[in-house]
């Protein structure tokens, strides 16, 4: 069987580390959290962008330990969740010294009090997330479906947090909300095998045509963000780069066929990271 954890002895390194030690997701949030800044006007402290990047590596972090904690066949399990397993005292210890770096920075870090307000409602929908679709309830056997969507839920709560609420960038939101959503959606298309024995609430598991309605969706949702150029010039690069992203997330689910789940999961969040190009024109 192919181990998805010996890639890392193979050249792509520096491609797969940071998926692996889960630095990506705070990485794409934070590039979309520039743009939208800069969209909106809105001048973010670094304070602010320092605290978003430990608090969702956090969530990842824990994420993966639980993940390595439920995952009841190794045979099959990802790389990724192997590579957590190897290395848990490294999550754990990363996991404390995140958290607590975090709430030092909240505590006592001069940041913004509507911005920590708003950062512990999110907080608390990720509790919820984390308690439905993660760990399976108490009363329940297996996880409830729709994580996925959970987490462009969380990713748009989290630009809210940290700028407010902008209406006239309600669409912007809801597009970035999706395009998160559809990046979850594309790893699990490509690990629906996994996941059959170690993600029963995983989208593979109940979309039965995940991967093709997900080449439909992508074409759907790129032309969609075409719509941003009836809106304001100042939020023509935060479409342009959604569509982008979405273009190019759905060549990938087109062709994830003879690449391996760490890969795909590592070039679909390269696929987010178009707002650091976006940026120079915003």
């Amino acid at each position: 069987m192919f181990d998805e954890s010996t890639l890392l002895d193979r050249g792509k390194r520096l491609l797969l580390l940071p998926g692996f030690l889960g630095l990506d997701a705070p990485v794409v949030f934070i590039s979309w959290l520039i743009l939208f800044s800069k969209s909106t006007g809105h001048s973010v402290p670094f304070v602010v962008f320092t605290a978003a990047f430990l608090a969702i590596w956090s969530i990842y972090l824990f994420d993966r330990i639980v993940d390595v904690i439920l995952c009841k066949d190794w045979d099959v399990a990802t790389g990724r969740l192997r590579f957590g397993k190897k290395y848990r005292l490294f999550f754990g210890v990363a996991l404390a010294v995140s958290t607590g770096f975090g709430a030092a920075i909240a505590i006592v870090g001069h940041l913004p009090q509507e911005v920590l307000i708003r950062g512990l409602w999110v907080a608390l929908g990720v509790a919820i997330y984390f308690g439905v679709f993660v760990m399976p309830p108490f009363f329940r056997r297996s996880k409830f479906p729709g994580k996925e969507f959970g987490v462009g839920l969380a990713f748009a709560g989290g630009i809210i947090a940290a700028i407010g609420f902008h209406n006239p960038h309600t669409l912007a939101l809801v597009a970035f909300g999706s395009a998160a959503a559809f990046n979850c959606l594309l790893i699990a298309a490509r690990d629906r095998d996994a996941d059959a024995t170690n993600d029963s609430g995983s989208a593979s598991q109940w979309w039965g045509n995940l991967r093709q309605d997900l080449n439909r969706s992508g074409l759907i949702y790129s032309i969609l963000t075409l719509n941003g150029f009836f809106l304001p010039p100042n939020q023509w690069p935060l479409f342009i780069c959604l569509c982008i992203s979405s273009v190019l997330m759905t060549l990938l689910n087109r062709n994830s066929a003879g690449l391996s789940g760490a890969e795909v999961r590592a070039y679909a969040d390269f696929c987010l990271l178009t707002p650091f190009i976006g940026i120079w024109f915003a």
